[in-house]
């Protein structure tokens, strides 16, 4: 569905959860075709951020049209300061998302991620 709740809801809810899973290794959270904006995406980086543990992170938005280059910029600096990741999947297909804010997100693991993957 295309619900915004779907979207920007579910976001908030796991996010709450994270911040009670301090030892979370990998993180796979797929909100394709869902409703999700960019203000769903801007609650990850409080709870993300102080998972030292976090080794994989797995995002798709593929077909999300609310998603833009402020998500985009967000994951960017997310990857850059979560200094315990070694693999990045993003799927931002369908996305509003442009290769420029792609670009830099690809280039944001030069402190962190080992392999970083955006289509």
């Amino acid at each position: 569905t295309q619900s915004t709740w779907v979207g920007n809801g579910l976001i908030n809810a796991v996010a709450g959860a994270l911040g009670l899973l301090r030892n979370l290794q990998t993180f796979n959270f797929l909100l394709g075709n869902t409703g999700i904006t960019d203000t769903g995406t801007i609650v990850l980086p409080e709870k993300i951020y102080p998972l030292r543990t976090l080794r994989i992170l797995y995002l798709s938005f593929f077909g999300c049209q609310s998603v833009t280059d402020k998500t985009g910029n967000m994951l960017a600096d997310l990857i850059e300061g979560t200094q315990s990741l070694t693999t990045v999947n993003l799927d931002l297909s369908n996305t509003r998302v442009t290769e420029e804010a792609k670009n830099k997100i690809r280039t944001a693991n030069k402190n962190s991620a080992s392999t970083v993957k955006v289509i």
